[in-house]
């Protein structure tokens, strides 16, 4: 029996890892590339309200404590109920890409009640995006790898 140089390469770990890795840089430079807050257009579920532009901006950069407190304050002085929905799905993505497990943890609860009182939610990209990247941090792999897939599917959807 031939044995491999390189047992995690042969064993598949490192090319899932790798593959998994590639693929949320490619779905985090294609987000990137998007534009904050959408200017109108038959599909108002795929849009964010546009009081969330800042918020938007701010987590796009990685400062996720500045974009969910920008979130909370919007959420604390509004009553339009999507532009609250809007506001929790981004505080909920912040928590998602938090450094600690116990934030991400908070994230998938917070972002899954939301996904089963507005499931419209379920089909923005960002959100699958953050909840499939906090899933591959916490080692579960088979779930990220469908959020992430349909992340990238509704981006590509965008053009």
């Amino acid at each position: 029996m031939e044995s491999c140089p390189h047992p995690s390469i042969s064993s598949g770990g490192f090319g899932k890892r790798l593959a998994l890795g590639m693929t949320l840089l490619l779905l985090a430079a294609v987000g990137a590339a998007l534009p904050t807050v959408s200017a109108g257009g038959a599909d108002r579920a795929l849009e964010w309200s546009p009081e969330l532009a800042d918020a938007l901006q701010t987590y796009r950069a990685g400062d996720y404590a500045s974009a969910r407190a920008l979130a909370e304050r919007v959420l604390a002085h509004t009553q339009d109920p999507q532009i609250r929905l809007d506001a929790a799905a981004l505080r909920a993505m912040t928590w998602l890409a938090g450094p600690s497990r116990a934030d991400r943890q908070m994230g998938i609860g917070d972002i899954s009640q939301l996904f089963r009182e507005h499931p419209e939610l379920a089909e923005r990209p960002e959100c699958n995006l953050a909840l499939g990247a906090a899933r591959s941090a916490l080692a579960e792999t088979g779930a990220a790898l469908e959020l992430l897939d349909a992340a990238a599917e509704g981006f590509a959807a965008r053009g």
